[in-house]
């Protein structure tokens, strides 16, 4: 599909028999061919034990279908892209190896959602244990003055012990508290 696009492997590599150990493609294309386009299948790699393929089903399930150029493609929805883009960014890579497109594209997913559902957000991150992750990349995130997770984030900050720490009256006080300051 992104072939026709223009896109093609960046590595001639990519295919080179050891896709079980990878986790994603990396291909380029564009104008001068400059820009880089990550397709994961994967969150980690081949020895991926923060996601196993049974906890898969809830970013599945989480999918939209978008029209671009004439073209349509299924997307994760962006509560689904926002977590799954904060543990790629601070799992895989970790802040060793900071690059702030990394956290641009959590901004952006959140700036152009009109009906962002952080409650379904939060409730996953709960689900898969990665409260703290989502909290740090938020943090980050923060730093391109996002409105939205601007506040978010200044909320979080009245839990210092952070969300995993938060029961469920706490935690709908936190969201009441956001959806009022929208």
């Amino acid at each position: 599909a992104v072939g026709p696009a223009g896109f093609h492997a960046a590595d001639p590599l990519l295919f080179d028999g050891t896709e079980d150990l990878k986790h994603h493609y990396h291909l380029r294309g564009g104008i001068s061919d400059i820009t880089q386009l990550e397709i994961h299948f994967r969150l980690l790699g081949a020895f991926d034990n923060l996601l196993p393929v049974e906890r898969l089903g809830w970013f599945w399930d989480q999918t939209e279908d978008v029209n671009i150029n004439n073209g349509t493609y299924t997307v994760l929805r962006p509560e689904a892209h926002v977590l799954y883009l904060a543990a790629h960014a601070l799992l895989q890579h970790g802040e060793a190896d900071f690059k702030l497109l990394r956290y641009y594209d959590l901004h952006c997913l959140i700036a152009a959602s009109s009906t962002f559902d952080w409650r379904l957000l939060v409730d996953q991150a709960i689900e898969l244990a990665w409260t703290y992750l989502l909290e740090r990349a938020l943090t980050l995130t923060k730093g391109f003055n996002n409105a939205l997770a601007h506040q978010f984030g200044n909320l979080l900050g009245r839990y210092p012990a952070g969300l995993a720490q938060l029961d469920k009256r706490q935690l709908d006080v936190l969201l009441e508290q956001f959806a009022i300051q929208q």
